[in-house]
């Protein structure tokens, strides 16, 4: 589930549309491109680098327009994502990551004041990172336990390729079956 999130972040993006928690947009462009929109007046590219079984590397660029702001304001980032898994002994497998995130401003006035604020968006992107991870995790106990649920919002997904629906609803099938044979294995609890 992981992996295939990580791979596949536009599929999570319309998951967040469907279940109403987000009104952000994401298209896939190219093979590891793929264009977002938050709906805040942020737009940008995301270009994936590297993608390993642990390492993952993206550069983006964007841009922030509002009418509180007289000129948009540019940035780019770099995202070094790094997982770790561990498989228990029953084949439950376990994800930990980190992430690091470095941005950077053309403007030399954007730049310093968003110095100034760091602790505060520093603390905005670890909070958003530990959603992404309660997500995550969500979808895959509803995966386990609910595939009729993720049936339904996937019912509801838009802006992805059909192709992705089907993929999701049988990585559901896969992992409700893997969590049944688990149960089973465990004496049904």
């Amino acid at each position: 589930v992981y992996t295939y999130f990580v791979q596949h972040p536009d599929v999570a993006v319309s998951l967040w549309r469907a279940m109403n928690i987000s009104k952000m947009q994401m298209w896939q462009t190219a093979k590891q491109e793929f264009e977002a929109d938050a709906g805040d007046g942020s737009t940008g590219c995301i270009e994936v680098l590297y993608q390993g079984p642990d390492k993952y590397l993206a550069v983006c660029e964007g841009t922030f327009k509002s009418p509180l702001v007289n000129k948009t304001v540019r940035a780019r980032s770099l995202l070094s994502l790094q997982t770790s898994f561990i498989k228990e002994a029953d084949g439950t497998i376990y994800a930990t990551h980190r992430a690091d995130l470095l941005v950077w401003f053309p403007s030399q006035t954007i730049d310093t004041v968003s110095k100034l604020l760091s602790p505060i968006t520093v603390t905005l992107a670890d909070r958003t990172f530990c959603e992404i991870s309660l997500f995550l995790k969500m979808m895959t106990l509803a995966m386990s336990k609910r595939p009729d649920w993720v049936e339904h919002m996937v019912n509801k997904m838009d802006t992805v390729a059909e192709v992705r629906q089907h993929q999701v609803l049988a990585l559901t099938a896969q992992v409700y079956t893997a969590a049944q044979k688990r149960a089973f294995a465990n004496g049904g609890a």
